[in-house]
Parts: C-alpha cells; sequence; structure tokens
C-alpha cells in the first residue's frame, strides 16, 4: 500500500513547469499582456484552459503585480543626448545665474489616444523601466 504522505494530498497543482516557463515568457516579452489574453495564449498554443485567477496567482508568486503604467514622453535617442548635453552645461552653471531665468508653466493636453493609462505585470522598483512606462507625446500647449 502507498501511504498518503507518497500519494499527496491537496490538489493537483494546474500548471506544469512548462506552462509556468510559456507564461513567464509571455509577460517578459509584453508586460501589458492582460490575463484574459494570456488565457487565450495559452489554450492556442497548449490547448488547455486556464482560468485568468490561476494565471494571476502564478503571477503574483513570480513577485509581479498589476499596476497602472507609468506616463513617460516618448524620447528619441536624440532628444535624449540634447537632454543630457543641457543638464551637463546647466549643472557647472553657478546659482546666481539661475535667478536670471524666469520659468512659466503651460498647461499640457494630449491629442493623441495612446496617451491611457494601461496596467503592466512588473516587480517592485521597476516602474519606470521603458518597457513598463505608457509613452506620451506632447499634442499643443495652452499658455
Amino acid at each position: 500500500d502507498v501511504s498518503q504522505e507518497e500519494k499527496g494530498s491537496g490538489k493537483k497543482k494546474l500548471l506544469d513547469d512548462e506552462e509556468k516557463a510559456l507564461i513567464s515568457r509571455e509577460i517578459s516579452e509584453n508586460p501589458k499582456l492582460s490575463t484574459s489574453k494570456l488565457k487565450g495564449k495559452m489554450h492556442e498554443k497548449t490547448g488547455k484552459f486556464v482560468s485568468a485567477e490561476t494565471i494571476r496567482r502564478f503571477l503574483h508568486t513570480c513577485n509581479l503585480s498589476s499596476r497602472v503604467s507609468a506616463v513617460k514622453p516618448l524620447l528619441t535617442s536624440k532628444h535624449q543626448k540634447t537632454r543630457l548635453d543641457i543638464a551637463t552645461e546647466w549643472s557647472r552653471w553657478p546659482f546666481r545665474k539661475f535667478k536670471e531665468i524666469i520659468f512659466s508653466d503651460e498647461l499640457r493636453f494630449g491629442l493623441f489616444q495612446g496617451e491611457c493609462k494601461c496596467r503592466v505585470w512588473r516587480s517592485p522598483g521597476t516602474r519606470y523601466n521603458m518597457t513598463n512606462c505608457s509613452p506620451s507625446i506632447k499634442g499643443g500647449k495652452v499658455m
């Protein structure tokens, strides 16, 4: 006779190692993927029906949480270089030189639908990684 300990107790796990690896790979490639879409991809690739809640629980065990993506300006490499050059130049300025500059406030509004905040699966401390951000495009200014 096989003892209860050898048989194992409790409900059998729904996800095997291959399926867990598939979910992890899909989320690392696209952190903005919803659990509903992941559920569809799982069925498409494995033929297995897994609930969105099961996928959500697995992602939580991987230390991933669904969070609203941070919104950052969409910057090209040219923009990034220009910003770095300006910051480097300004870091050498004496404090009194900043008193000569007048800064004004501008109200910004978006003209593009891409500026919505979507959800991303991310680990703690990775909020501002580019894959976890939604790019914003400056549409217009009103003074």
